[in-house]
């Protein structure tokens, strides 16, 4: 819902952090969502699964790879990577988070209101690493979101590799120019 009448306030940062935290900390029994929603132009595959890596792997990476804008060997290091190496950094089963699913700048309207969403439940680090991948979210947010329920001091190590679903959707909307010297990085940071 959109009430127009109260768009327009001046932004608030902080307490958007705040509700961030508050959303993710609604959570359920499982990961997924109850039918597919859209990134952009793009389906986003859901349906409930109990592991989280198998989850991410299935529901937001490999459901990319057939696309042919990804370019051949970028797929098949993809697929190595989504054999072993990339389901092991994850956590096997964290809190399955309420998320927007699309929070980044262009979704937030006035720095108060989320617009847009791509609804799951799923890893809060997923949305943490789609709200830091365009730098274009100010430090405020951030700092009342860690304020409420901050991130686990690994979750760093696996920002990275919970970027490349972005990327790879991404190259699906603009093309692979721009986003697979980005994806080969984060596989080349890991040796993957």
């Amino acid at each position: 819902m959109l009430v127009l009448e109260r768009v327009g306030d001046p932004p608030d940062w902080a307490a958007l952090g705040r509700a961030i935290a508050g959303l993710h900390r609604r959570t359920g029994d499982r990961f997924g969502w109850h039918r597919d929603s859209f990134q952009g132009m793009t389906v986003q595959h859901n349906g409930w699964s109990d592991d989280w890596p198998s989850f991410y792997v299935e529901r937001r990476l490999r459901v990319h790879l057939a696309d042919p804008r990804v370019p051949a060997p970028l797929r098949r290091r993809l697929e190595r990577a989504c054999d072993g190496p990339l389901p092991a950094l994850l956590v096997p089963r964290p809190p399955a988070s309420l998320t927007h699913g699309d929070l980044w700048a262009a979704n937030v309207v006035e720095g108060r209101w989320l617009v847009d969403p791509a609804v799951s439940f799923a890893d809060r680090e997923l949305e943490l690493a789609y709200m830091q991948l365009s730098g274009s979210l100010p430090p405020e947010l951030f700092g009342a979101y860690n304020d409420e329920w901050p991130p686990d001091p690994s979750y760093e190590q696996r920002r990275p590799a919970l970027q490349l679903h972005k990327f790879l959707n991404n190259i699906r909307h603009f093309g692979p120019d721009r986003y697979v010297p980005r994806i080969e990085a984060v596989l080349d940071g890991y040796g993957w």
